[in-house]
């Protein structure tokens, strides 16, 4: 008994071979295969940059606009025409002025004015033509024009510069005139304005007018269930009643309710939610200033406070325009910070708001002081690239493949979504899919506040619970999570921020099968429990709210 119980005791088998503990063959296969992929990557490393580097110059040259490659192809043709084209048969290299140097000189000028032709009539179908327009009627110019040149290229018999520099000429412009045929039929990367409105409006038409799920709505011009602005630069959807309630029938002016959305989204994301809310609210879904159907102007913000200016002064500008004097304004993750830091900027601002909501909110924690070193492989890459890279750039990079690479993605996202998660239930995953793609894949613009505004692990620069104050945020808030365990944002942080400033008029409610994008994931509980917040401050302004505000939140 006394060997048994005994530490120093060694175990051995039946048949007195030292013991190995169970599974411990399986681990040190396991430990094997692992090393054996790390000496393989590590081998191949030098291929695969080289692989990755010749993608993303192809990537680059296609991506250009088709203004540019217009003037290097027109360029290219002239420098290869004058290099190559001087010569014809029978003429001696170095025969510049004899009887046959302006018929060679002629040609050549026939050469460079075919693909000026080309290129302009590229440029010109790029700008006033649709895109299946200029498939149509490009395609054809395109074809003959490399054909052409390749043909000219092969009866050429004698050059009067050394054969490698000619056939770089020749190489370049048969490469310019692709790139710009690519470039103007947006082959490589196919996001476009125009298809990233009709991908928004095929996301809204999921949910029918009168709420019967997975039905086409109405069309806007019969019976209006919202309408596209762009006002200020922002793309907005207006979402106004259009059910003509009791509850709204002849009661006065309904109040303003702003949605902003997060990182990443965009106004379609507000799709199960406008048409409860617009029972209620006169609402209007903006898009950040240099994401969805707003302007993309070019992003210069190096500092929290410059990209915050950026968005800031943006939503104001908005505002100022559509005339809105008094609102309740919600936004998602970044989109509450953006709208914390809108009511923070000044009393004015602060003025005009008369509820501020953040759902599932980025900033309320402060980062840890010392990084978990134990992360997943996958999380440690995400945080190495994080200053570096954005979710779209990645996207972009896949070129052709960017579109697949969406769906799949958002194919394994929804499989991960609760039950009552419209997105999984209507069974809309691939309309998600490419109103995201086009919406990520435009030009980028306000996509780069990732590197600002944000730190790895979806912290704040300039964490909220450090700024706000019940000084610059005299009005209530309405804090709304998911369930927990479920959101990644916790809404714990939130709680012990009310205690520490004593904000007596700010609430926090959950949203029970839920994650970040609570919202979508159970948008009727969503709506009832916001609903049920702002009728508690709005039921005095707005009688209508009175019966809102009795329901339990």
């Amino acid at each position: 008994a006394d060997s048994v119980d005994s530490d120093e005791t060694p175990l051995v088998d039946h048949d007195g071979a030292p013991h190995k503990p169970r599974g411990s063959e399986k681990s040190s296969g396991n430990s094997c295969r692992t090393n054996t992929i790390l000496v393989l990557l590590v081998l191949l490393s030098p291929v695969i940059f080289a692989l990755v580097l010749v993608w993303a110059a192809i990537g680059y040259v296609f991506s250009v606009h088709p203004y540019v490659l217009a003037v290097l192809g027109i360029l290219s043709s002239i420098v290869t025409y004058i290099l190559c084209g001087y010569t014809v048969d029978n003429v001696e290299p170095g025969s510049f002025f004899n009887d046959d140097f302006s018929a060679g000189f002629d040609a050549s000028l026939f050469d460079v004015a075919l693909v000026t032709i080309v290129c302009l009539f590229f440029v010109v179908w790029s700008t006033v033509l649709t895109m299946r327009g200029r498939a149509w009627c490009a395609t054809p110019f395109f074809l003959f024009g490399v054909i052409y040149v390749i043909a000219k290229a092969s009866a050429r018999k004698t050059w009067l510069v050394a054969e490698t520099a000619s056939t770089v000429m020749y190489t370049l412009s048969l490469v310019f005139q692709v790139a710009l045929f690519v470039s103007a039929l947006r082959l490589w990367v196919s996001a476009t304005h125009e298809r990233l409105v009709d991908a928004e409006d095929a996301l809204l038409s999921s949910q029918s007018h009168d709420g019967a799920e997975g039905q086409p709505a109405h069309d806007s011009d019969e019976d209006p269930r919202y309408r596209r602005l762009k006002v200020a630069g922002i793309g907005t959807i207006e979402a106004p009643n259009a059910h003509v309630t009791a509850l709204t029938r002849g009661l006065g002016e309904r109040p303003v309710l702003v949605l902003v959305h997060g990182y990443g989204g965009g106004n379609g994301l507000w799709v199960f939610n406008l048409d409860e809310l617009s029972k209620h609210f006169r609402v209007y879904a903006v898009d950040w200033l240099g994401c969805g159907t707003s302007d993309r102007p070019s992003f210069t913000a190096r500092s929290y406070d410059d990209a915050v200016s950026f968005f800031v002064d943006g939503l104001e500008a908005w505002r100022e325009a559509m005339g809105i004097e008094r609102m309740v304004l919600a936004g998602h993750s970044m989109g509450a910070i953006i709208c914390a830091e809108y009511v923070m900027r000044s009393p004015e601002h602060a003025q005009r708001v008369q509820h501020l909501v953040m759902i599932s909110p980025a900033g309320m924690s402060e980062p840890p002081m010392h990084p978990r070193r134990d992360l997943p492989l996958t999380l440690r890459i995400i945080r190495m690239l994080w200053p570096h890279v954005t979710p779209m750039q990645l996207i972009r990079f896949l070129g052709p493949f960017g579109p697949s690479a969406m769906r799949s993605l958002l194919h394994i996202r929804s499989s991960f979504m609760p039950r009552s998660s419209h997105v999984r239930r209507l069974g809309i995953a691939h309309l998600m899919a490419d109103y995201l793609y086009h919406n990520w894949c435009l030009e980028p613009s306000g996509e780069y506040a990732m590197h600002t505004i944000l730190r790895p692990g979806v912290y704040s620069a300039s964490p909220l619970c450090n700024t706000m104050t019940t000084e610059n945020v005299p009005m209530p808030i309405t804090f709304l999570y998911g369930s927990p365990g479920f959101d990644f944002m916790d809404m714990r942080h939130a709680q012990e921020w009310i205690a520490q400033v004593n904000k007596l008029d700010a609430s926090v409610h959950s949203v029970t099968h839920a994650g970040h994008q609570l919202f979508m994931d159970n948008p009727v509980e969503f709506d009832r429990k916001l609903l049920s917040s702002l009728a508690q401050t709005l039921q005095d302004d707005y009688p209508a709210f009175r019966g809102i505000a009795e329901q339990e939140v």
